[in-house]
């Protein structure tokens, strides 16, 4: 069974410094089957990656579970920073 997630911005990826305001949509699916809609929202397990290659891990506690959706602004991006999501029983596709 091929699995595949997407992160859908509804703003593009590329911002002005200071200038950020997006949401970033995850979509699931099922070989070409969108199947987001029958999945729980807690399912979702958003992170995010700093400038540095750390984790915010602040920010995962505070952001990161239960929404097949999340928003990003200037607050949540210093510099540059790479927002990922998983979704259990899906399997990764690397």
């Amino acid at each position: 069974m091929v699995y595949q997630i997407e992160i859908v911005s509804s703003n593009g990826d590329a911002f002005k410094h200071g200038e950020v305001s997006t949401t970033l949509s995850a979509r699931v699916y099922k070989q070409n089957e969108d199947i987001t809609d029958y999945l729980d929202a807690n399912a979702f397990h958003w992170w995010k990656i700093n400038n540095d290659g750390t984790h915010d891990t602040e920010w995962e506690q505070n952001h990161a579970a239960g929404r097949k959706s999340i928003t990003i602004t200037s607050a949540d991006v210093y510099r540059r920073a790479t927002f990922n999501v998983t979704v259990d029983g899906i399997p990764s596709s690397s």
